[in-house]
């Protein structure tokens, strides 16, 4: 049986996290980069709504509640002018807080896919233009399959095409581009989070993104994003080997849309188990809960998981982390709070936020780029063996690191090796790893896994890519940079 969904729906232990999420807030950068995706800890809110205690909460005090627990992006609803004035609310009090705020819009159809997308397309175009510099990341609907009538036909896994009404889809599709274009047309560089699914509902998503429908044509319109999000909860048991299928969903997900993956819901149901919080809260930080997020998100590139929910409310009674009245934390408070300080998430840093510490001489310049993660990245204008750039990130805790780096390859990059050491150079630094080959036929996207890095101390680290050479069918030397991924171990 599909488990029954919802209605709707970082700071790590280490301070020196905290500090470098700070540090980055201030930086100067491209106004429409995205921000450092320290994103790995959040959750839901329904303040929007204006439900319950979300009613009388100041947005102040619930963006210091998130951050108490120790998460550090919120998702909340926006679908239309109803809760858009609340929303932006909570928007602008999260400005500075180190807490990102984003929304999730609309999952209504009209009469049709055109009708559909013209009524979708304008509300987002106003959603977009009254959170313009406040937001950076929109997803497109929750749960298409489940609150848009007659879409799954039900009683199936939802991850074959022929499970989805076909007339029905066409209307969701005209709604999601809808979305898409509009938030597009007021800020270009948005970073687009996916239609939500569930349990094993990606059959959806896949035709989306593939320009298929549920009779089997091909050649349709496609809808694309930047991050696909997911939901899961107790009841759907381990997602690396779900339901009768046993499938892999994490692996799935990863292998369609080759996107970074959000969890934007994840939660324990209120019948979990004996019914107890002990027994509730014990999922939610255990071998199937934050233990196995933690475990998994480098080999799925899972970057960001989203509690459900932080209060208790009449619509979804017992999933918060607080009780209905918004001020009394359950034991889930306290468990979720003590794993998130032994266990420090994953953090990006985007190039074009970091300061330059030295560079060989050559121009280094931020410039934009379609398939960068924020729209931007970086480039050294490199043009011999020794060139090279050193990048500063802030107070990084001593202890044992996967370091990963975006980069856009193209035919005119050369061959980098990074060393890492404090700041200053005090030693010398140390070699990352092997040198990287930047060279490419066209230009191509990508990360690559630089190697283990174990620094002993807290401080200021620089990062040097050093060119060391070049590809013999390279023209040149330059090296391009889109991000820095530092993942504890």
């Amino acid at each position: 049986m599909t488990p029954t969904p919802p209605r709707l729906l970082r700071p790590s232990g280490a301070l020196a996290f905290l500090a470098i999420a700070a540090v980055l807030s201030a930086t100067t950068r491209p106004s429409t980069a995205a921000p450092t995706t320290d994103w790995f800890y959040g959750v839901n809110s329904h303040y929007a709504y204006g439900w319950n205690a979300y009613g009388s909460v100041t947005p102040a005090n619930l963006i210091n509640q998130a951050k108490s627990v120790g998460m550090t992006i919120m998702r909340d609803n926006c679908s239309g002018s109803t809760q858009l004035p609340r929303f932006k609310a909570l928007a602008q009090a999260a400005v500075g807080t180190g807490v990102q705020v984003y929304p999730v819009l609309s999952d209504s159809v009209a009469a049709d896919e055109t009708s559909s997308y013209n009524a979708s397309y304008s509300n987002a175009q106003n959603i977009a233009t009254n959170l313009q510099g406040l937001v950076t990341y929109y997803e497109l609907g929750n749960e298409w399959e489940i609150f848009v009538s007659g879409l799954f036909t039900g009683g199936t896994n939802g991850d074959q095409p022929s499970q989805y009404n076909n007339a029905v889809f066409m209307k969701v599709r005209g709604a999601i581009r809808g979305l898409y274009d509009g938030i597009k047309s007021v800020s270009p560089n948005a970073v687009i989070i996916s239609p939500t699914g569930g349990w094993l509902h990606y059959a959806l998503l896949q035709m989306l993104w593939n320009g298929t429908q549920p009779d089997g044509t091909t050649g349709h319109p496609v809808v694309r994003w930047d991050i696909t999000a997911w939901h899961w909860y107790s009841d759907m048991a381990n997602i690396e080997s779900a339901g009768n299928t046993h499938a892999n969903v994490l692996q799935i997900l990863k292998n369609s849309f080759g996107k970074p993956i959000w969890l934007t819901e994840f939660g324990v149901r209120p019948d979990y188990g004996d019914g107890t919080e002990a027994q509730k809260s014990a999922f939610l930080v255990g071998s199937l809960g934050y233990q196995k997020w933690v475990s998994v998100a480098t080999t799925y590139n899972l970057q960001c998981v989203l509690n459900y929910v932080i209060y208790d409310d009449s619509s979804d009674p017992g999933y918060g982390i607080y009780e209905i009245d918004g001020v009394t934390p359950k034991q889930r408070y306290t468990d979720i709070h003590n794993f998130i300080q032994l266990h420090p998430a994953p953090f990006t840093v985007e190039t074009e936020s970091l300061a330059v510490a030295q560079t060989s001489g050559d121009t280094h310049r931020v410039f934009a780029g379609s398939g960068f993660s924020g729209g931007y990245g970086t480039i050294l204008d490199a043009n011999a063996v020794g060139d090279y750039v050193t990048y500063v990130i802030p107070s990084v805790a001593p202890g044992t690191y996967n370091v990963r780096v975006g980069v856009k390859k193209a035919n005119t990059r050369g061959i980098f090796q990074l060393a890492i050491g404090i700041a200053g150079y005090v030693n010398p630094p140390t070699n990352i790893g092997s040198t990287q080959d930047l060279y490419a036929p066209s230009d191509t996207y990508t990360e690559l896994n630089i190697g283990t890095w174990t620094p002993g101390t807290l401080s200021d680290k620089w990062l040097r890519f050093m060119i060391t050479g070049k590809n013999a069918s390279s023209s040149g030397y330059s090296e391009a940079f889109d991000y820095i991924r530092i993942i504890p171990q």
